[in-house]
C-alpha cells in the first residue's frame, strides 16, 4: 500500500431542520441602507472604503443583506448559517456584516465576527468573518490525513490530529506510567547501587529545635538563623572596631548616639510639653490577586497525537499496522499515538499494536483509551539469561516498583539460572524470574487443572512457575511474544502464576493472557492460600476477545460477588442505586452521580424493609435499626446502658441478633423477642428441633405485628397488633429482622422503566429481564413461568447462581448461542450461625427441599436423627438421596464439608447402622 496526503474538504455541519429561516447574501457590495437622517450613499462609500483596507478581493467577499433566525436559536443558528455559506461558496474568503453598533451585543457575536471599523458620523459598524474562523483548514501543522492505495484503488483512510485535550485524559486515565503524555526533562534520576527499602516512603522524623546561630564578627545572621537576645554575652564579646568602649561602671550602658542604629528617639517639642503624638498609620498590604482558574478544555503541548478517524477495507485488516510508521513520521516530535474506542465496539486488528490504558475509578469518560509508543514499532527483541552486566539496567527498571528490594534480591539469587531479561536493541526493557520447581501434585489436588489443560500432553517437567514479570509499559503489547519465548528457553509448555490471597493484586499480565483455574471443593484439607493462573502454548496462540463494555453490578450479595469472580477488573462504588435511566443506559446513585453501563446486573438481594413499611425516613430520629446497623455501630459501652430492646422478627437474623446483643453486654432481662405472624422459617424450625426454651431466658412473644413506633423524650414505644388488639411495648431501641423484601428504590426504578416484576424480578434462562441489557440474579429474582414451575431464586445456592450469571455474560460477548432451558442448579443452600446459648445451628438442604422448609420426614422419604451431643438430623427424599441436614449443638461444624454430603445416596453413609431408630 502507498501513502500520501490528499486534499480534503470538511463537510458542512448538520443543523436542526426548521431552525434557520432566511439568509440573503450579495456579491455587489454593502446594502444601500443607513439609519434615519444619514446619507445612504456616503455611508455605503465609507463601508466600501473600510472593507478595502482588509485586503480581500472584491470578487471573494460576500455581504450579509438580511438575516432571520427562529426564536430560541439565536446563539447557534448564525454559525450554522455561516458554515453553510462558506460551504456553498468555496471561493469566498470573507463575509462582511454592516449595521448599528448594537449588533455587538448580540449572543455569540464576538466568536463569529471581528470589528473592522466604527463610524459615529454614519452610526454604523463594519464587521468581518473570515473563512478560517468558521472553516479552519483540515490539513495544517496539527492535522494530517493518510490514505492507502493498492494498485490505484483507495483502500484506507486515517485522520490524525495533535490537538488533544491532555488534561482531560490525565483526569480520566492512569497515565502516570506514561509520563502523563508530557515531555520530561533530560535529567536522569540517579539509580542506587543497591536498594535499602521496598519503595515505601519513610515517615518524616520530627524536626529538632534550631540551635542559636553564631553571628560572624561585623556580619549579619544568615537567613533562618536565630539572633541572640539583646545584651546576651555582651561582656565576653570584643568591641567592634570603631565602636565606643564599654563603660567602666559595671552594668552601666552608655547613651546611644542620636541617629545611630539602635539609638533611642529624641523627644520633640510636642512630646516635651506632654502632648500626644499620633502613631504613624500603616498602609494595609494589598491582597494577592487570585490565580486564574485553569481551563480544562485548553490544549496544552504534549508528546502525543491521536487517530481521529480510521477506515479500512476489511480484506486489508491484517495490514492496518502499516499506517503507524507513516503516522509517526508525520509527527516527528511526538512519541505516543492515541486512539479512543466506544465501550461497545469490537477491537480492530490495529489495536494489537496498542496498549489499553486503565481508567481511574471515578471517571465517567465515555470511551476506552489505547496508546502505542514510537519505540513499540521496533522489532528487534531478545530474551536472554541474565548476567551481572545487566544489573545496572535492571535497577533502573525496578526503581518505580513498590517491592523493588524483594524483586532485586530474588533476581540476584537467580542469576545464571532462573533470572532472565528482555532486551530491545541491546537495552533491558523487562526482567522476569521463571522457576521449574513446581509441585504438580499439590496443584492438582487443590485446582481443577484438567478443566484448562490436557494433562496427558504435558509432562511434569514441562511446567514452569512465573514468579515475577516486570516490563516497560510501552512494550506491553508484546508481552505474549515474550512469554512464549520464555517457555521456549525453559523447555516448558505450561506457564503457571500464583497470586497470593487476599493481599496481592492480580498482575496486569494475567488479564489478557492467562486463564484462571477453578479451585476444588476439598474434604478434610485446607485449600491453597493462592489463586492459580495458567497459560499454555496453545492458549497463547489463541487471541482472547477483549470486552470493553461497562458491566455495572448493583448489590454486594453473595450472588454478585460470585459473578465478579470471573470479572477481574472491578471498580467498587460504595453508594446506593436510587434511579434507572433505561434510555440513556445510566443508573443514578444517591449522591446524584450518573453511572453509564452497557450491561446492568441487578444482584441486590432482599433486605428487611420494616422502616419503609412504617413510613420512617432515613433522617428521622426514630430508634429503629436493622441487624447490620447494630453490628457496625453498637459498642459494648452503649449496649450495657440499654434497659429495653425489642428484637422483631422470626428470621435467622433475629436469632443472630439476640446472640450479638448478649456478646455486647446487654442483660437478657432487657431484651424482648417479638415474632410476627408469618410462615415458619428456618430459624423457627431450628428452635423447635432443639427446644430452645432452655437457652432463651428473655421474654418471647408471638403472633404480634408491628404497626408503628412512637418516639418522644421519654423514649420509644412500639405499637403491635395481636389478633385485633393493640399492645404497646416501651423500649430504648427497636431492631427489626423481619422477612426480607425488595429495596423500595430498586422497585420504583424497575416499575417506572417497565421492567417486568411479578413479586420478584422476572428473568429468562439467561438471567435477562425484558430489557436485554439488564440482567438479574439472586433472591431478588425468579425465573419466568414459561419455563415451567420453579422455586424462587432465593432458594438456590447464591454462589452457584452468581457463577451461572457470569457464564451468561461471557456467552453474550463471545457470540455463542445460549441454551434454551433453565440453568442446572443443584448445589445445596445453607443458613446458619451462632444463636443464643452459644449454640451452633444451621439448616442445609437441596433447593427443592429448602423451598418447602420441612424439618421432619420428607414426603415419601425419612429422616435419621440423634441427640447425643446436640441435635443432628439427616433428611432422605423418596429417591434415597440425602437432601437435607439440621444441626444444633455446642460443637462447631464445618457447613462447607457437610454440604458435600448433599445429593449423595443414603447408602453412602450406611445410615441404618449409624442412626439406630
Amino acid at each position: 500500500m502507498e501513502f500520501h496526503r490528499p486534499v480534503v474538504v470538511r463537510p458542512s455541519a448538520t443543523y436542526e431542520q426548521g431552525a434557520i429561516e432566511q439568509l440573503f447574501l450579495e456579491l455587489t457590495g454593502p446594502a444601500k441602507v443607513a439609519p434615519k437622517g444619514v446619507d445612504v450613499d456616503a455611508a455605503q462609500k465609507w463601508l466600501s472604503t473600510e472593507a478595502a483596507k482588509c485586503g480581500h478581493e472584491a470578487a471573494r467577499t460576500l455581504w450579509v443583506k438580511t438575516l432571520f433566525v427562529k426564536k430560541g436559536f439565536e446563539t447557534t443558528a448564525p454559525k450554522a448559517l455561516l458554515q453553510g455559506a462558506f460551504t456553498a461558496k468555496i471561493d469566498v474568503s470573507c463575509i462582511f456584516l454592516s449595521g448599528p453598533e448594537v449588533v455587538e451585543a448580540q449572543p455569540n457575536f464576538s466568536s463569529l465576527y471581528t470589528t473592522v471599523g466604527l463610524s459615529m458620523e454614519y452610526q454604523l459598524g463594519l464587521y468581518e468573518c473570515r473563512r478560517q474562523k468558521i472553516r479552519p483548514p483540515l490539513l495544517d501543522d496539527a492535522h494530517c490525513v493518510l490514505v492507502a492505495e493498492d494498485e490505484g484503488k483507495l483502500v484506507g483512510v486515517m485522520a490524525l490530529s495533535s490537538d488533544i485535550n491532555v488534561k482531560q485524559l490525565q483526569k480520566a486515565f492512569e497515565l502516570d506510567m506514561f509520563d502523563n503524555l508530557m515531555e520530561v526533562s533530560g535529567e536522569e534520576e540517579e539509580v542506587p547501587v543497591d536498594f535499602d527499602d521496598d519503595g515505601k516512603e519513610p515517615e518524616p522524623e520530627p524536626e529538632a529545635p534550631p540551635e542559636p546561630a553564631e553571628v560572624e564578627e561585623g556580619g549579619e545572621p544568615k537567613e533562618g538563623e536565630e539572633v541572640p537576645a539583646e545584651g546576651a554575652e555582651a561582656a565576653d564579646a570584643p568591641p567592634a572596631e570603631g565602636a565606643a568602649e564599654p563603660s567602666a561602671v559595671e552594668g552601666e550602658v552608655p547613651p546611644p548616639v542620636e541617629g545611630e542604629e539602635g539609638a533611642a528617639p529624641v523627644a520633640t517639642e510636642g512630646e516635651e510639653a506632654g502632648e500626644e503624638v499620633p502613631a504613624p498609620v500603616e498602609e494595609p498590604e494589598p491582597e494577592p490577586e487570585p490565580e486564574p482558574e485553569e481551563d480544562e478544555n485548553a490544549i496544552v503541548p504534549s508528546v502525543a497525537f491521536a487517530i481521529s478517524m480510521f477506515c479500512l477495507d476489511p480484506q486489508y485488516d491484517t495490514e492496518s499496522m502499516d499506517f503507524l510508521e507513516p503516522a509517526f513520521n508525520a509527527y516527528a516530535d511526538k512519541d505516543y499515538c492515541l486512539l479512543t474506542l466506544p465501550h461497545q465496539a469490537h477491537e480492530p486488528y490495529l489495536l494489537r499494536q496498542f496498549t489499553r490504558v486503565m481508567p481511574r475509578s471515578d471517571t465517567s469518560f465515555p470511551e476506552v483509551l489505547y496508546l502505542t509508543h514510537r519505540a513499540g514499532l521496533i522489532a528487534d527483541y531478545k530474551v536472554l539469561l541474565a548476567t551481572e552486566s545487566h544489573l545496572d539496567e535492571v535497577r533502573s527498571l525496578l526503581v518505580a516498583q513498590e517491592n523493588r528490594k524483594t524483586l532485586y534480591n530474588d533476581f540476584l539469587e537467580g542469576l545464571g539460572s532462573s533470572s532472565m531479561v528482555i532486551c530491545c536493541q541491546g537495552q533491558v526493557i523487562g526482567m522476569t524470574i521463571v522457576e521449574k520447581d513446581v509441585d504438580l501434585s499439590y496443584l492438582g489436588s487443590n485446582f481443577e487443572l484438567e478443566s484448562c489443560i490436557a494433562l496427558q500432553y504435558h509432562g511434569v517437567d514441562t511446567f514452569a512457575l512465573l514468579k515475577y514479570f516486570v516490563l516497560n509499559p510501552i512494550f506491553n503489547h508484546h508481552r505474549r511474544l515474550f512469554l512464549m519465548e520464555l517457555m521456549r528457553l525453559k523447555g516448558a509448555s505450561v506457564l503457571i502464576l500464583k497470586v497470593q490471597q487476599p493481599h496481592d493484586m492480580v498482575p496486569e499480565v494475567v488479564l489478557p493472557d492467562f486463564f484462571q483455574v477453578p479451585g476444588r471443593r476439598l474434604i478434610g484439607a485446607r485449600s491453597a492460600p493462592f489463586s492459580l493462573f495458567v497459560m499454555t502454548r496453545k492458549l497463547a496462540a489463541r487471541v482472547k476477545p477483549t470486552v470493553n463494555a461497562r458491566i455495572v453490578v448493583v448489590g454486594a450479595s453473595e450472588t454478585g460477588l460470585a459473578c465478579l469472580e470471573r470479572l477481574l477488573q472491578v471498580t467498587i462504588v460504595d453508594e446506593r442505586m436510587v434511579e434507572l435511566d433505561r434510555e440513556a443506559h445510566e443508573i443514578v446513585l444517591e449522591s446524584g452521580r450518573r453511572l453509564p453501563y452497557e450491561v446492568l446486573l441487578l444482584t441486590t438481594g432482599l433486605q428487611d424493609q420494616t422502616r419503609y413499611r412504617l413510613g420512617i425516613e432515613v433522617n428521622d430520629p426514630v430508634p429503629v435499626y436493622n441487624l447490620l446497623e447494630i453490628l457496625n455501630s453498637l459498642t459494648e459501652e452503649e449496649a450495657s446502658g440499654l434497659e429495653g430492646i425489642i428484637v422483631y422478627g422470626s428470621s435467622f437474623e433475629a436469632m443472630q441478633c439476640l446472640q450479638t446483643l448478649g456478646q455486647r453486654g446487654v442483660p437478657s432481662e432487657a431484651v424482648s423477642h417479638i415474632m410476627p405472624p408469618t410462615e415458619m422459617q428456618a430459624a423457627q424450625g431450628l428452635e423447635k428441633a432443639y427446644d430452645m426454651e432452655q437457652v432463651f431466658d428473655m421474654a418471647q412473644f408471638s403472633q404480634m405485628r408491628l404497626m408503628r413506633v412512637d418516639f418522644d423524650e421519654q423514649g420509644a414505644t412500639a405499637v403491635f397488633d395481636k389478633e385485633g388488639q393493640t399492645v404497646s411495648v416501651g423500649a430504648d431501641i427497636v431492631i427489626t429482622c423481619d422477612a426480607p423484601d425488595v429495596d423500595p428504590d430498586i422497585f420504583r426504578s424497575l416499575n417506572s422503566n417497565s421492567i417486568v416484576y411479578d413479586g420478584r424480578l422476572v428473568v429468562d434462562n439467561e438471567f435477562r429481564t425484558n430489557d436485554p441489557d439488564i440482567y438479574g440474579a439472586g433472591s431478588l429474582c425468579k425465573f419466568s413461568r414459561k419455563f415451567g414451575k420453579c422455586p424462587n431464586m432465593e432458594y438456590f445456592n447464591a454462589l452457584e447462581v452468581g457463577r451461572q450469571l457470569a457464564s451468561s455474560i461471557v456467552t453474550r460477548f463471545s457470540g455463542n448461542v445460549g441454551e434454551d432451558h433453565l440453568p442446572i442448579l443443584i448445589l445445596p443452600k445453607a443458613v446458619g450461625g451462632v444463636i443464643p446459648g452459644k449454640i451452633n445451628a444451621f439448616y442445609l438442604a437441596l433447593p427443592h427441599v429448602f423451598a418447602k422448609a420441612c424439618f421432619g420426614d420428607l414426603p415419601g422419604g425419612k429422616s435419621y436423627s440423634r441427640s447425643k451431643e446436640g441435635y443432628f438430623c439427616l433428611q432422605v427424599d423418596k429417591g434415597g438421596i440425602i437432601a437435607g441436614l439440621v444441626y444444633c449443638g455446642k460443637r462447631p461444624v464445618n457447613i462447607h464439608k457437610m454440604s458435600l454430603l448433599m445429593g449423595l445416596p443414603a447408602e453412602f453413609l450406611d445410615l441404618n447402622k449409624n442412626f439406630p431408630q
